[in-house]
């Protein structure tokens, strides 16, 4: 009986919390920024270490002219 409470409570929020993620964009927004604050963190450090690598590519290969000279 307790069981068949719990289950049926479940599901009824989790209904409940459907319909006002489908109907209501405000709250589907504030819901998913997490997820795309992330995903621009993540570009931004891919960006800067790809430019810190690329610096770091042409700083080697200056070296390696150097002693080459």
């Amino acid at each position: 009986m307790i069981i068949d409470i719990i289950v049926l409570s479940s599901l009824g929020l989790a209904l409940i919390f459907l319909l006002a993620w489908g109907m209501h964009s405000e709250l589907r927004a504030r819901i998913e920024k997490p997820k795309y604050l992330f995903q621009q963190q993540v570009n931004n450090f891919e960006k800067h270490n790809q430019q810190l690598t690329e610096a770091s590519g042409s700083q080697k290969v200056n070296k390696v002219k150097d002693q080459r000279e």
